[in-house]
């Protein structure tokens, strides 16, 4: 095959790309970290879920300036690598987008296989840019990154779109293994991002504005393609109703004219009718006509423990005058109650719905009420402080190897929310004892430490839509009452014998729909004939299988990945 050349003026400098930032490279820590589920190269490979971060960034220092890519990895998985002991190697290709359009995807066999349609040296084949390193750095408390850029690109392909993808090689006797970083809508041109990257509101120096203004300014492709859509309200969804494409200057400020349905009106909230025209064709300006009061899926939390409760209104069709007959103030779409508001519009209300009333309508919206939205690991005190209480988690919650364990009797609800607890030592489990009006749902444990049980020691409660994820656990729960309800509960446990290890004598307890993916379990225990339905599985396949035909709220597998509320858990 002839070898393709693009006409590039490029330097690839992944130390330069990583360390000018100050950013150190990340290794092992030294403490316990078991190999998760097998012994094969393949194995831990597949197990290792690497993703790349969406889109790109534009690569600001004076000669050296690009387009960057960043791939991601959580540290638990980075660590499980490591403590494989083979020879690693983390790079990132880069190439136009327009080569996959010509010679298809890149890929373990078209980048390094035997007929390799690409090259990333002065082989046969198409050209593409790769720069690799032995290790990855941090990216933030609980993940690690690689990021690869293109320098130095002229002007002459300032404006064309490029892709970048990550990848893991992993020799071992065998040879070596590759693994590419799951893709992200990674289509960029150095152009568009740089105009976002200007309107970002960021506090660049004057050399770096001079960058991002030049590639703008010298892009040969000065007008630009933009779209104008409409869509029309029909059961409680948008649905497009009309779609035209026109053209402008790039960086040109471009509007949209309302149109008029029979019957709707302009959400003018929601809707976006003026915008610069960027790059690539990339300017999209939406809008959205409603037929009725029904704004879809909205809902709010409120934190009664908060100084302030912000309330995002925009989808609400005209201004907030007023929530349970309480005046309140919109601004910017959204309402902000202090502590004394959010008391007085509480004690007013009728239900679990609060009445929003609009200029133009009125809106029963459901509303959560909490004891504590809990954001960081040091609010976890609070389980102890008031174990009767409802509480929220409000984001990931990485521990940092620390201990945490709700040791008081929990009759309160813990939701989850989708989110995680991670890096935690839990002792003999999360909750010491869930008590019989106890509820635990919607929660992900990732990566904790536990000498007995993971999620609870004890418990006489309701656990359901939780996924537990444990080098050392020996089970999700130690022992379950007869009051306890057990339902859609996922569990990587190496080092497990079974999901719940004891239950009452007499009447056992309601437990069913257990997926696990473990290195053996204790086949005929007590616990595992209580379980109504039990999927002990041995590989990530076996566990995919197992979700896709049961599945349930929270943990999905589609297009060969496994995700809990949107978050990667594995890929097949």
């Amino acid at each position: 095959m002839k070898k393709k050349k693009w006409n590039l003026l490029l330097a690839l400098v992944w130390t330069a790309a990583v360390f000018s930032s100050g950013v150190l490279p990340v290794f092992a820590t030294g403490g316990q970290t078991t190999q998760r589920f097998s012994a094969s190269s393949l194995d831990v490979l597949d197990e290792t879920v690497f993703v790349m971060e969406e889109g790109a960034s534009v690569r600001l220092k004076k000669g050296q300036s690009g387009l960057r890519y960043t791939a991601l990895m959580d540290k638990a998985d980075y660590e499980t690598l490591l403590a494989y002991g083979k020879k690693l190697t983390f790079g990132m290709l880069i190439c136009p987008y327009d080569y996959l359009e010509r010679y298809g995807e890149l890929s373990p066999e078209t980048v390094f296989g035997e007929n390799a349609v690409y090259t990333t040296d002065e082989g046969e084949g198409v050209r593409i840019i790769c720069v690799s390193a032995p290790y990855l750095v941090e990216y933030d408390e609980t993940r690690v990154c690689f990021n690869g850029a293109i320098i130095n690109i002229l002007a002459g392909n300032i404006g064309r779109e490029f892709y970048g993808i990550g990848y893991i090689a992993l020799t071992d006797e065998a040879g070596t293994h590759y693994k590419f970083a799951l893709e992200n809508d990674n289509r960029r041109s150095v152009t568009y991002v740089a105009q976002r990257a200007m309107e970002s509101g960021r506090d660049y120096d004057e050399e770096q504005l001079s960058i991002l203004s030049e590639y703008v300014n010298n892009s040969v492709q000065q007008t630009v393609p933009y779209s104008v859509n409409h869509y029309l309200e029909q059961n409680g969804t948008f649905i497009l109703e009309k779609s035209k494409t026109f053209t402008a200057a790039l960086g040109e400020t471009v509007y949209a004219e309302e149109e008029v349905f029979e019957g709707y009106a302009l959400h003018r909230k929601i809707s976006t009718l003026t915008s610069i025209a960027y790059a690539n064709g990339k300017t999209s300006l939406d809008l959205y006509y409603v037929n009725a009061g029904e704004i879809g899926n909205v809902a709010y939390d409120v934190d009664l423990s908060a100084s302030e409760n912000v309330l995002k209104t925009e989808r609400l069709y005209g201004s907030v005058l007023s929530v349970n007959g309480i005046a309140v103030t919109e601004s910017d779409g959204e309402i902000v109650l202090n502590a004394e508001q959010t008391s007085r519009i509480l004690a007013a209300a009728s239900g679990d719905e609060w009445t929003f009333e609009t200029e133009y309508r009125e809106y029963q919206i459901p509303v959560r009420i909490f004891n504590k939205i809990i954001r960081t690991f040091e609010e976890l005190s609070v389980l102890n402080e008031i174990p009767y209480g409802n509480y929220l988690l409000g984001g990931n919650i990485c521990g940092n190897g620390g201990s945490f364990r709700v040791t008081e009797e929990f009759s309160g609800t813990f939701d989850g929310n989708g989110y995680a607890v991670c890096d935690v030592n839990v002792g003999k489990g999360f909750f010491k004892m869930l008590g019989m009006t106890a509820t635990v749902k919607n929660l992900r444990l990732k990566d904790v430490s536990a000498t007995s049980a993971a999620l609870a020691y004890e418990t006489e409660g309701v656990i359901e839509n939780v996924v537990v994820e444990s080098r050392d656990a020996k089970s999700v729960v130690q022992k379950a009452g007869s009051a306890a309800k057990i339902s859609r509960v996922f569990a990587i446990l190496p080092q497990g014998t079974c999901f719940v290890q004891e239950t009452a004598e007499g009447e056992p307890p309601l437990m069913s729909n257990f997926i696990g993916l473990v290195v053996s379990y204790t086949t005929g225990s007590v616990a595992d004939i209580n379980i109504a339905e039990k999927f002990p599985c041995v590989t990530v396949a076996d566990v995919c299988a197992a979700v896709a035909a049961y599945g349930w709220d929270g943990l999905v597998y589609a297009n060969d990945t496994l995700r809990f509320f949107g978050a990667y858990v594995m890929v097949l």
